[in-house]
């Protein structure tokens, strides 16, 4: 946290979400009249259209059937942006090594998935 965080924090106008950790050190975050922020709403939509467990997991089969079925007769099936987190690098590992998509990337070259 930056010391302009603390300092936003210390002010009469700061406020945390009901739902969540988000609080006023957010730029751009707004609350309803339960105290429940725009950001709160946001991540509920997104857990409603991408579920968890076995019906997350058909979803994202059906959406790597329809990326090969598209890629069908090309050089690549899909691009993946990696920013060097563990997240993408992660990605890119399981949709190259886990589901076969033809990405343009050697990731056999790469330490991290050896």
């Amino acid at each position: 946290m930056l010391s302009s965080d603390f300092k936003r924090m210390e002010d009469n106008n700061y406020r945390r979400c009901t739902k969540g950790i988000w609080d006023t050190t957010i730029p751009g975050i707004k609350f309803d009249s339960d105290g429940a922020s725009n950001y709160s709403k946001m991540f509920e939509n997104m857990i409603e259209k991408y579920p968890k467990g076995k019906q997350g997991l058909s979803d994202f089969e059906n959406i790597v059937s329809s990326i090969k079925e598209k890629g069908r007769n090309k050089q690549y099936d899909c691009i993946i942006g990696v920013g060097g987190g563990t997240g993408s690098s992660y990605l890119m590992y399981i949709a190259k090594k886990i589901y076969g998509l033809r990405l343009p990337a050697d990731v056999d070259s790469i330490e991290f998935f050896k």
